[in-house]
Parts: C-alpha cells; structure tokens; sequence
C-alpha cells in the first residue's frame, strides 16, 4: 500500500463575521474531505440519513466552541468534480463568543480540524507502541470580519513545532478590521512507540495550547484613544498647577477613569 503521510486528508475553512459588536456574530464553515477520508464520508451519507451526519458535525462545533454554538440552516453537501473530495458546510450563530476582561476584548478561535486530527488517548504509560491512522496532511484557516477598525495597529505572531512523529505550523495577524489565522498539521509517522509515548503526550499538550488563538483587542476605537490621551494629558497638566490641589491621588485616578469608562460606553463595543 503507498504511503499515506503525504495525502491530503482535511481542508477546513471558517468566516466568523461580526455585522456590530452587541450582536452575536455569524460562523460561515466547510470540510473539505479528501482522497480515502472523501470516501469514508460518501458511506456515512449514504448509510445514514443526513440528520444524523449534521448531528455529528454540529456536535463537533459545539465542543470546540464550549456549546456556543446555535445552528442556522441544515448541512450542505458538495461533491468537488476531478479532486475526489466533498465538501460539507453549515453557518452557525456564536452567543456569548465575544467577553470583556480586563477592560479589553477578547474571544478564542479553536482550530479544531487540526486539534482532532493531533488528538490522542490519553494514556500512561502504554507498554505497546499506538497505531497512528490518520496519517497525512490537515489544513485550516480562519477570517474574522470586524465593523471597524478593531485594531490599533497590526500584529503577526506564529507557532511552530517540529518533531519525528508530527509537525504544526500555525500563523495568526491582524489588520484594521480583520484577521487571519492558518494552519497546518502534517502526521509524519505510523506508530509511535511505547518509550516515546510520554514526551509525545506533552508534546501534543503544548501544542493544543497553541492551538486556540486568543485574540484581544481595545474596547474603544482609534480615534477614542487619541481623545483619552488628549483628556488624560490635560488632566495630569491640572494635577501638576495646582488645579486639583483639594484632590487626592485615589480621587485624581478615580477621575482619569472616567474619560475611558466614558469611551468604553459610547464606543459601542460594549
């Protein structure tokens, strides 16, 4: 039989739009299955009903978004002409996906293909080597539309593991108003054995660490900020003339809270 580590096994591909901050955004999302996985799912279409494949694939999503996850439609099925592959996609709502900590904006974008296709029992310690079937090459990007410029300014970070039995390559950036995150995970081997099962479990828990890109960003906008540091800039020029001579430190702080909190409120982030 040829090797299978350098088949293209699973593309996922995820648009997570925001139209405004106050609402729930919109979760487009395909699977793109390949080759010998492109017939494993004709077979689970074929000797199931589709409910019961939809199921699955909403109860996938709804783990790796901590079951925020409410289904819009049902699941669409394509069949790719001349690649051997199909093609399953569903749009979700995501409640509660965007939080507020630390007077900043946040949410989590899990790769969840290329988290499934890294997972492993977790076992210890194994005495016989574990078979590796899904061997070959998993793909996953992901956009994010935002209303405005969420950004102040651009970021870029990446993530790399290499070692004899896998490899993840992970880049994550952003700009004004969108950002981008891809990935790519590729199972280099066909067992993994008995002595190196225990740096290997560590090693797929680092990984999975990585695999969930946290992003953050300022709950006011550019222009807010430059008016906070003007504001901020006056207020320190008052405390230093004598100006807010009867005022105390905790009360001059108390008053540089609120042109923030007063920008965080018009801002419409919150």
């Amino acid at each position: 039989m040829p090797s299978a580590l350098n088949e293209l096994r699973v593309v996922a591909q995820s648009t997570v739009n925001f139209k405004r901050y106050v609402e729930d955004p919109t979760l487009d999302t395909s699977l793109t299955y390949y080759g010998e996985y492109a017939e494993y799912m004709r077979n689970a279409l074929a000797t199931n009903p589709i409910e019961e494949v939809e199921k699955d694939f909403v109860g996938d999503f709804a783990r790796a978004y901590n079951n925020n996850v409410a289904q819009i439609g049902g699941l669409q099925v394509q069949e790719l002409d001349n690649q051997n592959a199909v093609k399953l996609s569903m749009r979700f709502r995501l409640p509660d996906f965007l939080r507020f900590e630390k007077k900043l904006l946040t949410f989590d974008l899990p790769m969840m293909t290329l988290m499934q296709g890294l997972r492993v029992p977790n076992q210890a310690p194994r005495t016989l080597p574990l078979r590796i079937y899904n061997q070959g090459i998993y793909r996953e990007t992901i956009d994010v539309a935002f209303p405005d410029e969420a950004f102040l300014k651009p970021f870029s970070n990446r993530f790399d593991e290499r070692n004899t039995h896998f490899e993840v390559h992970e880049k994550l950036g952003g700009e004004a108003d969108t950002a981008h995150f891809t990935g790519e995970l590729r199972m280099l081997t066909t067992q993994i054995p008995a002595a190196d099962w225990q740096p290997h479990l560590q090693r797929v828990q680092k990984t999975f660490t990585q695999l969930s890109g946290n992003v953050v960003f300022p709950a006011v906008t550019a222009r807010q900020v430059e008016q906070i540091r003007a504001e901020l800039a006056q207020l320190d020029r008052d405390y230093d003339n004598g100006k807010l001579k009867n005022h105390t430190e905790v009360q001059v702080r108390a008053l540089a809270e609120v042109p923030v909190q007063t920008a965080q409120l018009d801002g419409g982030r919150l």
